[in-house]
Formats: C-alpha cells, sequence, structure tokens
C-alpha cells in the first residue's frame, strides 16, 4: 500500500491520534488535509518512522484545540515535503523532536504555526538542509 484515503472516516470526536499509524511504515504519502477534527489534542508519534513516507499534507487540517505534535515525522527519513499551511499551533505546547531525522526534508511550509503556547522546543528540527522554510 503506498497511499491511504481517510476521507470517509468520521473524525469529528477524535481526540488523540497518538501511534495511530503504527504498522503502515511503506505508505509513500498521505493526504489528511480534509480530515474534521476540532476535539482532536494529541497527535504523538503519528508517523514515527515512516522510512517510505516521502510528502504528507496536512493543509487546512483543524489543529486549534492540538496541545502535542511530539515525534510527530520524527525518522521519517524518506520525507521530502510537508505541507502545514493553515495549520494554526496557537494551543500547541509540545513539539520536541517533531521533525528529527527527516534527513531528506526540503519543504516545510509552517506559515501559520505559532510558538507562544511551547513549554519546550527541543530539537525540533535538525536538518540543515531545508531550502523553503516559511
Amino acid at each position: 500500500m503506498k497511499s491511504l484515503d481517510l476521507s470517509i472516516l468520521e473524525t469529528e470526536k477524535i481526540i488523540n491520534l497518538n501511534d495511530i499509524f503504527n504498522g503502515f511504515e511503506i505508505l509513500e504519502t498521505m493526504d489528511l488535509s480534509n480530515l474534521k477534527t476540532p476535539k482532536l489534542e494529541s497527535m504523538k508519534n503519528m508517523f514515527f518512522r515512516f522510512s517510505s513516507l516521502t510528502s504528507v499534507s496536512l493543509s487546512n487540517f483543524d489543529a486549534k484545540n492540538i496541545q502535542s505534535f511530539q515525534i510527530l515525522f520524527k525518522g521519517c527519513s524518506s520525507l521530502s515535503s510537508i505541507d502545514l499551511s493553515n495549520c494554526n499551533t496557537q494551543n500547541t505546547t509540545n513539539m520536541n523532536f517533531m521533525f528529527y531525522q527527516c534527513n531528506n526534508l526540503k519543504y516545510i511550509d509552517i506559515s501559520y504555526f505559532s510558538n507562544t503556547s511551547l513549554t519546550g522546543n527541543y530539537l525540533i528540527i535538525d536538518n540543515t538542509e531545508i531550502t523553503k522554510e516559511l
């Protein structure tokens, strides 16, 4: 399986997506841009060690209540682009290791990111090769 369509899921009441894709490491692309998640509070470890993942779209993703993005993409060694445009992080307190060990990451759109609520930002990103970071 190279991609996964989650558009048919009813996600309005979900609070926690921690580790939800554990075991799907062979996925190459994911588009979660239109998931309805108004109550979601945590996405910890969601894509942890997805070594085949090359692109992710979370544009227009409702992140206003998410408190933790900890280790969200850690170890996604093939990931080259992430679209987080319109992803509001005003209430996020933890982004530790969010993009850590994403060695091929070249583009991140974080134009709507806010760090006003962060209580720690340990090694959010360790890649100095990024060419476009908004």
